[in-house]
């Protein structure tokens, strides 16, 4: 009688731990920038180098300690840089690129794919493996090539494949809705992703809430370093002139510079400094012929613009961020420095890398879908990159998916 008892006991046990984790919203995990592996495939004629490859199978660049290692980061650089002809972005000739494992979190998890020495969302996919979620099952990414913004994004065809996973884990879970958990750029890539692309009847039905961490809304002053004189964004034997080769080709680095918005930046507070003259963020075709780089402001103007209305989601949104950590606020070059020397940096309030005006800048949503709740929680002296390992930060978040 009494094992019969702990059997039933045991039985019901089960059978409330197991309501509880298909009760629990299946997670899509959207990373940021530079927060995917990457994959090169290579048909090309020429190569900077006779040790560059010209020709290839699918092979790692994003991020291989071989490719950056000295002489052979040439042709790293070479093939990962994109051209920009006729108002246009593409790839260079004969080179492709893709963001491997997309449903799965491995290639989000490390960034390096043999050592796995370089965690990114590492933790959080455990912590959440803990509490019951399956890879592969509840607990899926959405991996991108994070040089492109969301338009481009959209022409290749990204936004279709995030809208089937999303469906695909929708039935893989006892149909229950999705939350989606972005980082950093991945909050803007998918903003463009429900407001752009899918309809307010899809996300009834399909996405229980958005929970944007880190999210770059209104840009970041930091991001002009990328274009302005480069930043190696601590990567070893990189300096910053060879970053900014790479950087002032690619979109994302453009399409996350501050948005000229009046409500969010001052047109009267610079963010650059140099003897010559100030500018503030309504200066940039300015500030890109005193670089001589006029280009830059080309491969600027062709981005989109929709960060500027920052249209709300319409679902239920939980934006949270670090705060009150020293942010990049202003950029001073001294004489002979500009654009070539990195600058003196300046500070302000932030998550260390967003600025706190851009973190918060979701706030409008409440007002502008009234019928779904939008929530801002700042978690001081957490960084911009420790909002995907800080426990906090996590647990809150686990609130969220379980409630």
């Amino acid at each position: 009688m009494l094992l019969r008892s702990t059997n039933i006991f045991a039985l019901s046990l089960f059978a409330v731990c197991w309501s509880i984790i298909v009760a629990s919203s299946p997670i899509l995990i959207v990373p940021g920038v530079l927060g995917n592996q990457l994959q090169a495939k290579l048909n090309k004629d020429y190569a900077p180098h006779e040790w560059c490859s010209t020709h290839s199978d699918w092979y790692t660049v994003w991020v291989s300690v071989e490719q950056l290692a000295p002489y052979v980061i040439d042709c790293f650089l070479n093939n990962t840089r994109m051209l920009f002809n006729d108002g246009k972005y593409s790839n260079c000739e004969g080179v492709q690129i893709r963001a491997p494992g997309f449903g799965n979190t491995d290639t989000v998890e490390h960034l390096d794919a043999e050592d796995f020495l370089i965690p990114y969302m590492h933790d959080l996919v455990e912590f959440f493996t803990k509490h019951g979620y399956v890879k592969g099952v509840s607990l899926r990414a959405a991996p991108y090539d994070w040089r492109l913004s969301p338009d481009l994004l959209h022409q290749v065809g990204y936004y279709d494949d995030v809208q089937n996973l999303v469906e695909t884990m929708y039935k893989d879970n006892n149909n229950t809705s999705v939350t989606i958990v972005t980082h950093s750029l991945g909050s803007p890539t998918t903003l463009y992703f429900l407001t752009q692309v899918v309809s307010q009847e899809w996300k009834d039905k399909y996405l229980k809430a958005f929970v944007p961490l880190s999210g770059v809304w209104k840009g970041a002053i930091k991001t002009l370093t990328s274009v302005i004189s480069g930043n190696p964004e601590g990567i070893p034997l990189v300096n910053s002139l060879t970053a900014r080769y790479l950087q002032r080709t690619t979109p994302t680095n453009y399409f996350l510079m501050p948005v000229t918005d009046h409500k969010i930046w001052s047109s009267t507070d610079p963010v650059v400094v140099t003897p010559e003259r100030n500018y503030t963020v309504f200066d940039y075709q300015a500030l890109f012929n005193d670089m001589k780089y006029p280009v830059g402001y080309s491969q600027y103007k062709v981005l989109p613009t929709f960060l500027t209305e920052l249209a709300a989601p319409h679902v239920t949104t939980y934006c949270y961020y670090g705060a009150q950590v020293p942010t990049p606020s202003t950029l001073v070059y001294k004489e002979g420095q500009f654009p070539d020397t990195p600058p003196t940096i300046l500070t302000g309030n932030g998550d260390g890398t967003v600025n706190d005006a851009s973190l918060e800048a979701c706030s409008v949503w409440k007002a502008a879908q009234q019928s779904r709740h939008v929530k801002l929680r700042g978690f001081p002296g957490v960084s911009h990159f420790g909002m995907v390992t800080n426990n906090d930060v996590l647990q809150a978040v686990l609130e969220i998916v379980t409630n």
